[in-house]
């Protein structure tokens, strides 16, 4: 088991190398998320990975690329990749319009896998001759030729032509289908070739050529499906490697036992020589079997070019340019730090909501970037105690790190991070979780999530400058503790549908002369659920949840501004039945500042200064929301001049540092002047030789002026 920054250095150096195909230095892996050291020490890390087996260094390059181990660690414990929503829609959008012979559904399956992942797909179809027979027909289309048509218990459909050798007219044929049904229904498909004879001639006549037919025909060889091939072709530069690559892709047998050898050795992905095969040394195959009706039927894989000890530029991108730099929509998880993160956040195991709350604010405050100016030390450690609290403030991810440690499987761990989706969730989407039901007859699906809640909160202009913690109080569902979230009774529990078998979906066949049209929906009786509970809840009427008011304490980062929304995974509603929690997206309003406006990160206010001020300039005790500061008004300052205070604006939401506080001076006209300030003032007028309107008249004398 790797350290924790090991851990984070490999994985960045395994993206990075599946991205661009190019040799990672340290300067570029010092510089990934979750790594927080210099580049030195990132280099003697590498150095020991390398000896340990996990990295590789090319001859032609100071860079290093991943083993066939980094891999292999990498999909073990640090990839956790997932399915974006534009694939899940089209995952969706196939099983909504998904219908007919299965065998149609399987290539169809490997077109949709090929077109999500750009990687060579490949199903292996369930024997026909194994599978029992559920219905029969001949049709004839000619006077000596007929259409013999079963229907499998495994959705499938086989067809045989039969050459009956003479005429023979549709009452035959439909005495023959009756007497294949009665000895042949419920049996495998290879037992109608040893059925008894019937005791009418001409029946037995047809039957005769339809048992020699399927006695010919008769393999035990499962049908494979490949799409993608040339996604193949186009990975490699080396011919030898392609042709030998192709040439197993063609051969059904040797598909057939790649897969269910890599299943049987407990693998989702087989890596380089994984897989067996010297051809496949420079691929990576991610597989999962599938089940119909609860047996497992077949496979499905995705093969990959994986970038392992290919020289720069032999991996491509589409129609041979080199593949494009390209991060995925959502990056892996971030490794935990090495430190305790109670030691570090100095708080007891046992410490509450608010405990940790505290000391994270206590922490922060100490090593802020701000506080620290070009301390690389201290921003380290500030980035492992918004870890800390990242992890111990969430309920969930503190159970897993009180279970696991730091050292412990990621939450939710997937499989191999096959480009910019999931692979292991388009599986999870078509094959329930690896081994679910194609066609419906997989394990029982799992409990419905909750939904998403929204709630808006208004607050004061400085607490959305610094930050702050504000409490919000939602309507939600919370899990039943009586039945704890099983919906019955205390005592009693859920019972597997019959209807359904617990699959959730039921399918419904309508049959044609040329085959079967199958459809899934979810199960009337459970409503999808796989259960139903014949003794529900008193409490929660059988949901498994009850409607309450739950009061959340949200902290509210420095920066925000109206119409910021702040998401709080795992804290809505809870799903039906113990079903996993919603998010909670809180709406942020801010109330306006009496003094000060807002634009972007920079504050501004208006400044008005009496003419003396301006004229002779002025040593002033200005409010910022930091405190008082002096601001110094030099001589002959006019109206519009612009003061910068630094760094006395809003911070970076989601950097480091603060805007800066604009003060503009508006310079005021006295007005109502008194006798005195105006005698001032015109003396001051007559010092600079500046023409003035005379003094206004008194009342009297502007009467005696109108009369004379």
């Amino acid at each position: 088991m790797l350290d924790e920054r090991k851990a984070s250095i490999l994985r960045a150096v395994v993206e990075e190398y599946i991205q661009t195909a190019q040799p990672v230095g340290s300067g570029h892996v010092a510089g990934a998320p979750g790594v927080s050291v210099s580049s030195a020490t990132v280099r003697n890390e590498m150095a020991a990975l390398e000896s340990e087996g996990f990295l590789a260094q090319p001859h032609t390059s100071a860079g290093r690329i991943p083993t066939e181990k980094g891999y292999r660690y990498f999909v073990d414990a640090l990839a956790q990749p997932s399915l974006d929503r534009s694939s899940a829609q089209q995952v969706r959008a196939f099983f909504d319009r998904a219908h007919g012979e299965i065998e149609q559904m399987l290539a169809d399956t490997t077109r949709l896998l090929t077109g999500l992942t750009d990687y060579a797909a490949v199903v292996v179809g369930p024997p026909h001759e194994a599978a029992a027979v559920r219905s029969v027909q001949l049709v004839g289309l000619a006077p000596s030729v007929a259409l013999f048509v079963a229907v499998l218990g495994n959705g499938a459909v086989e067809k045989r032509t039969i050459e009956l050798g003479h005429d023979v007219d549709e009452v035959v044929l439909a005495a023959t289908a009756e007497h294949l049904s009665t000895h042949g229904l419920g049996q495998p498909l290879a037992a109608l070739a040893g059925s008894a004879p019937a005791a009418n001639s001409s029946v037995e006549a047809v039957a005769a050529r339809v048992r020699g037919a399927l006695a010919v025909a008769a393999t035990d060889a499962e049908h494979v499906f490949v799409n993608g091939a040339s996604r193949i072709s186009a990975a490699f530069d080396a011919v030898e490697t392609v042709r030998s690559v192709l040439t197993i892709l063609e051969q059904q047998l040797v598909v057939v036992t790649l897969l269910r050898d890599v299943v049987d050795r407990g693998l989702n992905v087989a890596i380089g020589s994984e897989t067996g095969m010297q051809p496949l040394a420079d691929c990576a195959l991610v597989v999962a079997p599938y089940s119909i009706d609860g047996e497992q039927v077949g496979t499905v894989g995705v093969l990959r070019a994986h970038p392992h000890e290919l020289p720069p530029g032999a991996r491509r991108g589409g129609r041979g340019r080199p593949a494009a730099r390209a991060p995925p929509e959502r990056r892996l998880t971030d490794p935990p730090m090495a430190t305790d993160y109670y030691e570090l956040l100095e708080i007891d195991r046992d410490a509450d909501t608010d405990e940790i709350k505290r000391a994270y604010r206590v922490a922060a405050r100490r090593y802020h970037p701000d506080t620290n100016p070009d301390d690389a030390e201290a921003e380290a450690r500030f980035k492992e105690v918004a870890t800390a609290y990242e992890v111990l403030s969430d309920p969930e991810k503190r159970r897993h790190y009180d279970r696991f440690g730091a050292d412990g499987p990621p939450m939710g761990g997937d499989p191999f991070g096959f480009g910019g989706g999931g692979l292991g969730d388009i599986f999870d989407a078509f094959f329930g979780g690896g081994g679910g039901g194609f066609g419906g007859g997989g394990g029982r699906p799992g409990p419905q999530g909750g939904p998403d809640l929204e709630v808006a909160v208004e607050i004061d202009f400085e607490a959305a400058v610094f930050g702050t913690a504000q409490e919000v109080t939602v309507r939600t569902a919370v899990a039943c503790e009586d039945c704890e979230a099983t919906g019955a009774r205390p005592g009693t529990h859920a019972e597997r549908c019959d209807q359904c078998g617990g699959a959730g979906q039921v399918r419904q066949v309508r049959q044609s002369i040329l085959g079967q049209m199958v459809t899934a929906a979810p199960c009337p009786v459970c409503r999808g659920a796989g259960e139903v509970i014949a003794d529900p809840c008193p409490t929660c009427n059988g949901e498994g949840r009850e409607i309450t008011d739950k009061t959340y304490t949200v902290d509210i980062p420095a920066g925000v501004d109206t119409g910021s929304t702040l998401r709080l995974s795992g804290f809505g509603a809870v799903g039906p039945r113990g079903g996993g929690k919603g998010d909670l997206y809180v709406q942020v309003r801010v109330r306006p500042h009496p003094r000060f406006a807002r634009e972007g990160v920079d504050l501004h206010h208006e400044l008005h200064l009496p003419v003396t001020q301006a004229a002779l300039g002025a040593v002033l005790a200005f409010e910022t929301l930091d405190g008082t500061e002096e601001l110094v008004v030099p001589r002959g300052t006019q109206t519009g001049r612009v003061f910068r205070l630094r760094g006395r604006g809003v911070p970076h939401v989601r950097g480091r540092g603060r805007g800066d506080l604009l003060v503009r001076a508006v310079v005021d006209t006295p007005t109502d002047l008194t006798a005195e300030v105006e005698e001032a003032l015109r003396s001051l007028a007559e010092l600079r030789g500046d023409d003035v309107a005379p003094p206004e008249k008194g009342f009297l004398s502007r009467i005696k002026s109108a009369f004379s």
